[in-house]
């Protein structure tokens, strides 16, 4: 009876590491993003530049939550490899 190779195992664990990383990054790109639109409309500022400011606010936070989505892939590649 042979026995699995150990580096299996820390593949996995590392895995599962970047995969709750990328999911608290993408989570929290998106309450971060949320936060921000609300504390723009909770000022009640209704200037034309409101919209600007919320629009790249979006984009920040896409850009970054699409960066977390990466890291998950690749962990949820490593942690499921078999």
């Amino acid at each position: 009876m042979t026995e699995p190779a150990s580096g299996g195992e820390v593949q996995r664990f590392i895995g599962l590491a970047l995969a709750a990383i990328g999911a608290l990054w993408i989570a929290f790109s998106g309450l971060c993003a949320a936060g921000m639109i609300y504390s723009m409309i909770a000022e009640g500022a209704s200037h034309p530049e409101l919209l600007v400011w919320a629009f790249g606010v979006v984009i920040i936070s896409g850009i970054s939550g699409a960066m977390g989505y990466g890291v998950f892939v690749v962990g949820r590649g490593l942690w499921v490899r078999k």
